[in-house]
């Protein structure tokens, strides 16, 4: 997107941002506050080589507690915050006029190397095209969470996608999911994507609804942290599925990717995460 695209999207952002109604139930419970005030709605970042697939990457939301370093970085960066997934975590470097690494990327999944990993998967599934850097997968690809305000008691992250089974006012919850919504509607209209790959949740109910985007709805990777539903056992499905490929080529492209997983959450659960990505190479390829 060219500035004057970005500067737009920003302003139709903020005209949808300040419908918000019933202000005081958003206050005490969105955590990314500014003096009281919440703050903006963040856009997609969307990496220099996009237009060559349109493959748009949505999470979930980012979790932000209240005494999280990174909710300090962006009150006293306010004024970047729209474009904060742009930036480093310091917000020193932004992109595209500086290269960022994957893990400064502000969607935790992404930053783990996982999601990089999974998107480098799809794009040699689906177009024949081995990119090795790990580094440089984002550049191919628009990514941001769905609901774009991160939910946060004092205690604890809820997840928007289940917000309907939480004690919040039913007033709030319609409005938080409305604005999200057309948010989302608004900004998958600007960046027209061909390809969505979309955490499981209520979210693809509204991404399903546009009939010119191909919609791949893929577990969030803190499943695998969970023990994957058992699917990784000996004798799961998904063990079973990947074990088909234990001497196809695709093994040395994943095995360059699971070199990069620093992560200390997902370094000992590589051989899970292997399985993970060659279930979704089974289910993507070219058959």
């Amino acid at each position: 997107m060219e500035n004057r695209g970005k500067d737009t999207l920003k302003n139709d952002f903020l005209k949808i941002h300040k419908t918000i109604s019933h202000y005081d139930d958003w206050k005490s419970i969105v955590s990314t506050q500014n003096n009281g005030k919440i703050m903006a709605p963040y856009i997609p970042f969307e990496g220099k080589k996009y237009n060559e697939y349109k493959i748009m990457l949505y999470g979930t939301a980012q979790n932000i507690s209240w005494n999280y370093d990174y909710r300090n970085e962006l009150i006293n960066n306010s004024d970047k915050c729209m474009e904060r997934l742009y930036y480093d975590k310091k917000f020193k470097k932004k992109y595209p006029l500086e290269n960022i690494s994957y893990n400064q990327i502000g969607i935790g999944p992404y930053a783990c190397g996982i999601l990089p990993a999974l998107i480098g998967i799809f794009i040699f599934a689906k177009f024949g095209k081995k990119i090795s850097q790990i580094n440089v997968i984002h550049d191919y690809i628009t990514m941001t969470n769905y609901y774009k305000y991160s939910l946060h008691t004092k205690t604890k992250d809820i997840n928007p996608d289940k917000i309907d089974n939480t004690e919040l006012k039913s007033k709030f919850k319609k409005e938080y999911l409305r604005i999200n919504d057309e948010l989302v509607k608004k900004e998958t209209c600007y960046f027209a994507p061909k390809y969505i790959i979309s955490f499981n949740g209520r979210k693809n109910i509204v991404l399903s609804k546009n009939k010119n985007i191909e919609l791949y709805v893929i577990n969030d990777p803190a499943w695998i942290k969970r023990g994957g539903s058992k699917m990784f056992s000996t004798g799961g499905k998904w063990y079973k599925i990947a074990k088909k490929y234990n001497k196809d080529p695709i093994n040395e492209l994943i095995d360059l990717y699971l070199k990069k997983i620093k992560n200390n959450e997902y370094e000992k659960l590589k051989d899970k995460i292997k399985i993970y990505l060659l279930f979704y190479y089974d289910q993507w390829k070219i058959k």
